[in-house]
C-alpha cells in the first residue's frame, strides 16, 4: 500500500518547466531549471511548456516537431500549457514571431 503513495510523489519531483511569453513583438523563452536546454533530461521527466500572451491582441500559436503538431489561439493575458517532447527540434510561432527550441 505504501508503494501506491510513494511512486506518484517520486515522479512529481522530476517535472521541469519551459515558459514562453510574447510581449511587444518579442518572444521570450525561460526554463526552470535555467540550464534545462543544456542538461540531459531524464527519460522519466516530463517537460511542461506554458505559453502566456502579454500582448494587447489575440495571438495565433503553432508548436510543431517530429511528434507534436499543435496550434491554438490565445487571448491577451491568458496562458495555455502543453507537454513538450524531448530530444526533438521544436518550432514555435507566437503572433508571427518564430523561434526554435530543443529540450535535451
Amino acid at each position: 500500500m505504501l508503494l501506491v503513495f510513494w511512486v506518484p510523489s517520486f515522479f512529481a519531483d522530476e517535472f521541469n518547466y519551459v515558459k514562453v511569453s510574447f510581449s511587444n513583438n518579442t518572444l521570450t523563452v525561460t526554463t526552470d531549471p535555467s540550464n534545462l536546454f543544456k542538461k540531459t533530461v531524464s527519460r522519466w521527466t516530463d517537460v511542461s511548456a506554458t505559453f502566456r500572451n502579454n500582448s494587447q491582441t489575440e495571438c495565433a500559436i503553432a508548436v510543431s516537431s517530429e511528434t507534436l503538431k499543435k496550434s491554438f489561439n490565445l487571448a491577451p493575458g491568458l496562458e495555455y500549457g502543453i507537454i513538450l517532447p524531448k530530444k526533438e527540434d521544436i518550432a514555435v510561432s507566437f503572433c508571427g514571431v518564430q523561434k526554435k527550441i530543443r529540450v535535451n
